[in-house]
């Protein structure tokens, strides 16, 4: 039988993976020589940080909510499954001394977090107004992200 999963579970996947990206960046920022760098990823962290918290708010909308299995056939429910592991399939150890594969990762990171977030919007079957917001920063973080990259890689 699949694994049932409740919106819940879903927002809170989203607050591990918020908590994750925090450390992450946290790592990077202590790691890094660059001062520039340094408030970059001390940036990304704090926006991390606050996603965190909405979304420990909108889980708390939705607490005692039935389970999605009964609205979604075993193949979608299995597709949460993998976009769950793969989401927190991040290797902690990665080497946030190499600036390229630091903000590789970050890219992956917030990719990941749009994905994610996407599923969740799409079981809740509408358009919450916190979700469409996040998504829009998670989307500019990207954007940041590859800027950044693009003006500073020639430093590395």
């Amino acid at each position: 039988m699949a694994e049932q999963f409740k919106v819940v579970d879903l927002i809170e996947s989203l607050v591990r993976l918020e908590q994750f990206g925090k450390r992450f960046y946290i790592k990077c920022a202590k790691k890094t020589k660059e001062l520039e760098n340094k408030k970059f990823f001390n940036f990304l962290a704090n926006q991390e940080s606050r996603h965190e918290d909405i979304y420990k708010d909108l889980a708390s909308k939705y607490k005692g909510q039935q389970g999605i299995d009964n609205k979604y056939d075993e193949d979608y429910s299995a597709y949460l499954s993998a976009l769950v592991d793969q989401s927190f399939d991040f290797d902690e150890d990665i080497d946030v001394n190499n600036f390229k594969v630091a903000m590789k990762r970050a890219l992956e990171l917030e990719k990941d977090t749009i994905i994610f977030i996407s599923e969740v919007e799409n079981i809740l079957n509408s358009k919450d107004e916190v979700i469409e917001k996040i998504k829009e920063e998670e989307r500019g973080h990207i954007r940041l992200i590859n800027d950044y990259w693009n003006t500073h890689k020639d430093r590395v």
